[in-house]
């Protein structure tokens, strides 16, 4: 799993057209906390509940070229380095 700095590392600041697809991963961690993880460790955080995992994920794939997955286990989410 990626190694992020903090809680919420935003995207990186190009326009949409520019910005590659995205896909995020998201699931519970051990202790039941809901996560967002983009599969190359550029954006992700720790959320209260599905719903607002799923924003995140969406606010940041806005130009729709992504897409959020559901882990089937455990989501690992780690911050700092």
């Amino acid at each position: 799993m990626p190694n992020l700095s903090t809680a919420v590392v935003p995207s990186p600041a190009r326009p949409a057209a520019a910005r590659p697809g995205l896909s995020f991963t998201i699931g519970q961690d051990v202790s039941g906390c809901w996560v967002a993880l983009e599969s190359h460790g550029i954006a992700g955080g720790l959320f209260r509940n599905r719903d607002d995992a799923i924003h995140y994920a969406g606010v940041e794939i806005r130009n729709g070229a992504g897409e959020i997955r559901f882990a089937t286990g455990p989501v690992a989410f780690t911050a700092g380095r």
